[in-house]
């Protein structure tokens, strides 16, 4: 699970809801201090201070297609992290490692027969990661 931040207008909070970020001014002084939890006060406060919305954060799932792109992503980095090690089987088992490490946390792994190393995910101009 992660915490998605999103911007909710005042009139459109929900008591439970947590805001997530400062709430300022246009002056940039501090209105309210996050974290906060939103409660019918609080929506008044807001309201009389001129306030039209706020970030307010949730817990969700990501989904599998977000988590096997986030392992793809890390496998991608830690390899670059130790190309100097080449062919080295200390990179191998490095990267393996925390292929399974985050296997067992994510509960999500690679797709049989996708290799570690050789196959990294490139950016949208094709460029390797």
């Amino acid at each position: 699970m992660v915490w998605i931040n999103t911007r909710v207008e005042c009139e459109k909070l929900a008591d439970g809801m947590e805001i997530a970020e400062d709430v300022l001014d246009s002056s940039g002084r501090i209105l309210l201090k996050a974290p906060q939890t939103v409660n019918g006060s609080l929506k008044k406060i807001l309201g009389s201070r001129g306030v039209l919305s706020v970030v307010t954060r949730t817990w969700r799932d990501k989904e599998s297609d977000e988590l096997l792109l986030e392992l793809r992503m890390e496998i991608a980095a830690l390899c670059d992290r130790h190309r100097y090690l080449k062919d080295d089987p200390r990179r191998m088992d490095s990267v393996k490692l925390f292929a399974r490490a985050f296997e067992l946390s994510k509960k999500i792994c690679l797709p049989p027969g996708e290799s570690l190393c050789n196959q990294l995910p490139t950016t949208k101009q094709g460029e390797r990661l």
